[in-house]
């Protein structure tokens, strides 16, 4: 669950992968990346995913503000 906040990316970067449909991925290919069966797990991860975004851009939004404020932006 970590790995979203953990993957190298810029600081206030987003994550728009959770917006990639997997439909059009073979089952081949998401049984290798990790594809769960569990509508729990399913349902727990994407709101992780979501709430990770939207913290996220709820703090580049904030950051814009204090940043055009200050005169910094």
């Amino acid at each position: 669950m970590g790995s979203v906040i953990l993957r190298g990316r810029i600081p206030g970067q987003k994550d728009l992968s959770i917006f990639d449909t997997r439909g059009n991925i073979s089952p081949e290919i998401q049984t290798l990346w990790g594809s769960y069966e569990d509508p729990t797990i399913n349902y727990a991860k994407s709101v992780m995913k979501v709430s990770f975004l939207v913290a996220n851009n709820q703090f580049l939004s904030d950051l814009r503000g204090l940043g055009l404020k200050e005169g910094c932006l």
